[in-house]
């Protein structure tokens, strides 16, 4: 099997994408490495969690005693979101001195993680009364 021939993803989504992945495994030499994974977060999921995040911004929601942006938004609800999940964000130093937190991006979420965070953008939306145009 010509190494060009050989794909560096493929999603399972049906026996024939299956049983093509069992013949190049099978044709493969010893050594070679393989990994499987989860699905990640899906492109809809992603528009959807960014169009809460407008939604919430176009609210005029406050935190903090200012008006909240998008990008204190991600940084807000990614950070309750690892708290309820026992993860820690992690603090480090900056270039100058100053502390500055680490958290996970959304990027690198699994589909039922990203779930998890859409569903606690609605439920706090709901719980400070604001609405979203297309509701979890």
């Amino acid at each position: 099997m010509n190494q060009t021939d050989i794909p560096n993803l493929m999603r399972l989504a049906n026996s024939a994408v299956r049983e093509r992945a069992k013949k190049i495994i099978d044709a493969l030499p010893d050594g070679w490495l393989v990994r499987f994974s989860e699905p990640k977060r899906t492109l809809d999921q992603n528009s959807k969690y960014h169009a809460m995040l407008d939604d919430i911004v176009r609210s005029g929601f406050m935190w903090a005693g200012r008006r909240a942006t998008k990008h204190d938004l991600k940084l807000y609800f990614m950070s309750a979101w690892m708290k309820i999940n026992d993860q820690d964000c992690e603090l480090v130093e900056g270039f100058e001195g100053e502390l500055v937190p680490i958290y996970r991006s959304t990027t690198g979420m699994k589909k039922p993680e990203m779930s998890e965070l859409i569903d606690y953008v609605d439920a706090f939306a709901a719980r400070h009364g604001i609405k979203l145009k297309d509701a979890a």
